[in-house]
């Protein structure tokens, strides 16, 4: 049996997993992660010796998006050959050197990019120095399948998902975490015109993929397996479709609007005639009241 993991989310978590990792690979009980954010850290994240060799490893990681900003996916999930190389020259400064460098990444295996990492391993080699390879995420998914403790350790709340009822919970939690924001709390006149539409496009998408999107960065905040279509119970399905049509219908009133003027940017705040902001207020309170009721069948807490 195979149990499969999502990446962390955050790069800060991505590089505790590897450091979790080192030990089960290497031997070694106290790998060092290098530095802090903003310092130079000469392309290696985690380091260490392993036990049995006391060769040093060095290992440089790579939270990567696999789908661009228009939603396309990355070949090789954003890794490169031209990337490799460049985090290579960067080890190449680390002191005192290494033995052995590594890229981890939470992009899915691609051939393209393993042969980059062995001709570029080859070349190294040759040259005198470190050895290099490159640990996907489908290997890091081996090693959580290999070693209990770090299953336990590192994706205890995954491991706790017993049902499809859990799966849907997970899911509904991701929609609340989308409402609770200043576009569905504020009063609309305060809000800016394209933050507010934009936290309406970014909560559709969060309904339709299961993926919540951080406002300032456009990175995957958080993610649940899948979207509203997937949601086992019937009923909360049917409800979750309906808060999507909602939303679709406000974004389009909301556009109509910026086009024909009937809503406008005064400094920070909007001016909204009184029809359209009526509508606009239904739209919105609508959407918010049926998600919540959807949360209460669920027993979660409401936004």
């Amino acid at each position: 049996m195979y149990q499969a993991f999502q990446p962390p989310l955050y790069w800060q978590q991505f590089e505790d997993l590897t450091e979790g990792v080192f030990p089960c690979i290497y031997g070694n009980a106290k790998p060092q992660k290098i530095g802090r954010p903003g310092q130079s850290q000469n392309g290696v994240d985690v380091h260490g010796k392993c036990l049995r060799t006391k060769r040093r490893v060095g290992i440089q990681c790579k939270r990567m998006d696999e789908l661009d900003e228009n939603n396309q996916p990355y070949p090789g999930g954003g890794i490169t050959a031209k990337l490799l190389r460049a985090e290579y020259k960067k080890a190449l400064g680390f002191t005192p050197g290494l033995d052995e460098w590594i890229l981890a990444t939470t992009a899915k295996r691609d051939e393209p990019t393993q042969r980059a990492a062995r001709l570029l391993d080859e070349e190294s080699q040759a040259s005198g120095r470190f050895a290099v390879s490159i640990w996907f995420w489908d290997d890091y998914v081996s090693d959580l399948n290999r070693f209990g403790d770090l299953q336990r350790e590192y994706y205890r709340d995954v491991l706790n998902v017993q049902n499809s009822f859990d799966l849907d919970k997970l899911t509904l939690e991701l929609y609340a975490h989308a409402f609770s924001r200043p576009a569905f709390q504020d009063a609309l006149h305060d809000e800016n015109a394209d933050d507010f539409l934009q936290a309406i496009k970014d909560s559709i998408r969060a309904l339709n993929t299961g993926e919540l999107l951080d406002r300032e960065t456009r990175h995957v905040i958080r993610r649940a397996v899948g979207g509203r279509r997937t949601i086992h119970d019937d009923k909360w399905r049917r409800a979750c479709d309906a808060i999507y049509l909602r939303l679709q219908e406000l974004k389009i009133e909301f556009q109509k609007g910026l086009q024909n003027s009937s809503i406008k940017q005064q400094g920070y705040c909007l001016q909204i005639q009184p029809q359209v902001k009526q509508r606009l207020e239904a739209l919105r309170s609508s959407s918010v009241a049926d998600l919540n009721a959807v949360l209460i069948l669920a027993g979660l807490h409401t936004v």
